[in-house]
């Protein structure tokens, strides 16, 4: 006996063709190895560039820091160096005050030479107020005769709260 094989063949021609077809394979855009390279050295400038943005910006930041941080010791240094010759003109006869005047202005003259930003330089105006009133009130004491007037001593008092402004304002520029 002769079998048909037709009849298989039919069925499996129609299963196959109502199966699931296939997806037609995707196109696959190969990359050179030129352009994978110039890919790669592209992506690591930015990255390079972006780490160099927030280095300098720390590094600005600091130098900003430590601008303002000598600023305040200057003018720190400076009024001790004030209060120095202040307690040295305390303890100085009127005939010697002279040299003690010419002290205080040479740290006066010192202190308004100093570079400041917009803190430090109140804080500067309100030692540079107590400085000429204290020089004022030594001048005026120089030229009196017996105990010191009122007005030298009004003079030195309003001088010692000036300066207490500046040692008040001072520590906030920090």
């Amino acid at each position: 006996m002769k079998r048909n094989h037709l009849p298989l063949l039919l069925l499996l021609a129609v299963l196959a063709a109502c199966g699931p077809k296939a997806a037609p394979p995707a196109e696959v855009k190969a990359e050179s190895a030129g352009d994978a390279m110039r890919n790669d050295n592209a992506a690591i400038a930015a990255r390079l560039a972006e780490q160099k943005g927030a280095t300098d910006a720390a590094f600005e930041k600091q130098q900003a820091q430590n601008e303002k941080t000598q600023l305040v010791d200057s003018l720190a240094a400076a009024g001790k160096r004030w209060m120095d010759v202040v307690n040295e003109a305390q303890k100085t006869g009127r005939g010697d005050v002279d040299a003690v005047i010419k002290k205080m202005e040479g740290v006066k003259a010192e202190v308004e030479a100093m570079p400041v930003n917009e803190c430090t330089g109140k804080a500067r105006a309100a030692m540079s107020t107590a400085m000429a009133s204290t020089i004022d009130a030594y001048r005026q004491f120089r030229g009196e005769t017996g105990a010191a007037s009122d007005t030298s001593k009004d003079k030195i008092a309003q001088a010692g709260v000036q300066y207490g402004e500046f040692e008040r304002m001072l520590p906030g520029c920090r």
